[in-house]
């Protein structure tokens, strides 16, 4: 008895588990605030003891059922992502608040002035950003050994005239020393491998 009752769990937990799968991946779900202005609404989620995980999800499949039956009632798809920062994990008591934060919202974005504060408040954090790249490039110039940290752009002001030795660059014959160990190392491997 017991045994078939535990077959009986483990069975609906891999429906519930293949169900949740065919969702994510085939269906389009409503975010998480419609879904859970749904079961506030309603009361679905209530104070009721779970005894199963049957009972568990039960107010998300009625919350999900009735939206499926009634999108037309609640903000469409194509404004979701609009939304999305600013209800990551609100939700209202009502379908009629829900919509009124909506609409309330989408006239400020609309509005001429809250978009030119956007607007002035993207471009100064631009220019902050620029400014501390330029401060950055300009403490790696600076530092004593820069050819460690810094290696200009090739075409740039920086690449020509070559660096002067007192700048840390590499010495004059360090090219040469180069080339020589690692053709000296080709030789000797196609020697020992002929």
């Amino acid at each position: 008895m017991r045994q078939s009752r535990r077959e009986g769990k483990d069975e609906r937990r891999f429906l519930y588990d293949r169900r949740q799968e065919i969702r994510e991946r085939y269906l389009k779900m409503p975010p998480f605030w419609i879904l859970r202005t749904i079961v506030e609404e309603f009361k679905l989620g209530g104070d009721r003891r779970i005894g199963s995980l049957d009972d568990l999800h039960d107010a998300d499949e009625a919350a999900l059922a009735y939206w499926r039956q009634n999108r037309q009632k609640y903000p469409p798809r194509k404004v979701w992502h609009i939304f999305e920062p600013d209800l990551g994990n609100k939700f209202f008591g009502t379908r009629v608040d829900l919509l009124n934060w909506c609409r309330d919202r989408l006239n400020e974005l609309k509005d001429p002035v809250y978009l030119e504060e956007q607007r002035k408040k993207k471009e100064e954090e631009e220019r902050q950003k620029m400014l501390a790249l330029e401060a950055e490039r300009e403490r790696r110039r600076n530092e004593i050994n820069s050819w460690q940290t810094h290696s200009p752009e090739v075409g740039t002001s920086f690449t020509w005239p070559p660096p002067r030795e007192e700048q840390g660059s590499f010495p004059s014959f360090f090219p040469f020393t180069t080339h020589r160990f690692f053709s000296t190392l080709y030789h000797l491997l196609a020697f020992v491998l002929s």
